[in-house]
């Protein structure tokens, strides 16, 4: 099922197995960053136990009050996120390390979490700013990033794409209890 706009921002999320009432389940999960798509293809490709709470947090962390305009774009959020955590030969300086530190701390730039839902290199980050959310899609590679693009989508549309999501799950959920 896809919920969104390829072209813009969406989810697409398909079931291939279930292996017991808990919800746990194999298919994919593929997201959608104008119109390019971060995730693996493939069936069996993710487990849909996990990503059902992960979009619970992206959801609740939409809805925080606090927040704010960071004058950071979103090819310097990725070269600090790469240079903290892969970089053998940091790009940065500890001041401006410690201050990327702290917006990831604080949830003002949060990573989604790559185990859960991407698996295959990619990752998507989200920075919450006042109406919006800006999604920035990316592939670390070597020493570079590669495949960026990102997105600013209005903070209700991406709260509604998120909610019928975990409504659809939930609904199938449903079904599957005893």
């Amino acid at each position: 099922m896809l919920i969104g706009k390829q072209e813009n921002f969406a989810l697409e999320y398909t079931f291939d197995e279930f292996f017991d009432q808990t919800f746990i389940a194999s298919g994919r999960f593929i997201v959608y960053i104008n119109g390019f798509s971060y995730g693996r293809k493939e069936s069996d490709a993710v487990t849909f136990g996990v990503i059902y709470s992960e979009l619970l947090k992206i959801l609740e962390l939409s809805k925080v009050n606090q927040h704010k305009n960071i004058c950071l774009t979103s090819g310097k959020i990725v070269d600090f996120y790469y240079d903290k955590y892969f970089r053998e030969e940091r790009k940065f300086s500890k001041n401006e390390l410690q201050y990327f530190s702290c917006l990831l701390d604080n949830h003002v730039i949060y990573e989604w979490n790559p185990d859960t839902a991407l698996d295959d290199g990619n990752m998507i980050m989200q920075v919450i700013e006042k109406g919006f959310v800006r999604l920035i899609g990316f592939k670390p590679e070597d020493e570079k990033i590669k495949r960026l693009h990102s997105i600013l989508v209005n903070i209700l549309e991406f709260q509604n794409i998120i909610s019928t999501i975990l409504s659809e799950l939930e609904h199938i959920k449903g079904k599957l209890s005893p």
